[in-house]
């Protein structure tokens, strides 16, 4: 529960701003509402944007990254501070503001920084196939020997893609004699990169980080 409203703060932040292993759609919470807020005749539109991301983002091609962002972006949209002098210094010189200029020299640790690499990896666990008709879809991966397991999410929202990567407390390890009573983990840690449809592409929205 405490992941779940760890989770909740960091999405809902993003939508204020802008007004165990297997497969699983998420729970519902509200059986009142629909399942499914995607209309039936853009979806198909949705999923072909979405694995065009995923072919993207698996490119590694920075060019083709770079692409779907509208520079310059501003740290309200993605806040990129990197141990970097002189990384530092160019971007305050663009009136702290990240450029496609600053992003392509530095893709490489913006990726890290902004843990691209794992949401990335998000389609590995969660193809995109696999949502059916549902607009969420979430997996956890565990190992008994680790106290964090890792998190991946789907959430798909009108014209809105969430994708969302982290780590969570590990039941199972909790659960098993590893595990002190008073152990403290400090799993908790959520990204989520949004994404919206401009005509028959996602292009960047926001990113935001939290844990």
């Amino acid at each position: 529960m405490r992941y779940i409203f760890f989770l909740l703060i960091v999405a809902g932040s993003l939508i204020s701003c802008n007004n165990t292993n297997s497969d699983k759609p998420a729970d519902n919470p509200d059986s009142s509402q629909p399942e499914r807020t995607v209309p039936a005749s853009s979806r198909a539109a949705l999923f072909a944007a979405l694995k065009d991301l995923q072919a993207t983002l698996e490119s590694n091609d920075k060019n083709k990254v770079a692409a779907l962002f509208s520079f310059p972006l501003t740290d309200s949209v993605m806040a990129t501070h990197l141990d970097d002098s002189v990384f530092q210094k160019k971007y305050r010189d663009a009136g702290d503001q990240l450029t496609k200029q600053l992003f392509l020299e530095y893709y490489e640790p913006i990726v890290k920084y902004t843990n691209l690499d794992y949401i990335t990896s998000l389609f590995k666990y969660l193809p995109i196939d696999s949502l059916g008709s549902s607009d969420e879809m979430e997996k956890y991966i565990k190992s008994k020997t680790n106290p964090c397991a890792e998190h991946y999410r789907i959430e798909l929202d009108g014209d809105m893609v969430r994708l969302i990567s982290g780590s969570v407390e590990n039941d199972e390890y909790r659960a098993s004699k590893l595990a002190s009573e008073d152990e403290s983990t400090g799993c908790e840690y959520s990204v989520v990169w949004m994404f919206r449809m401009e005509g028959s592409k996602l292009k960047f929205e926001r990113y935001a980080a939290a844990g």
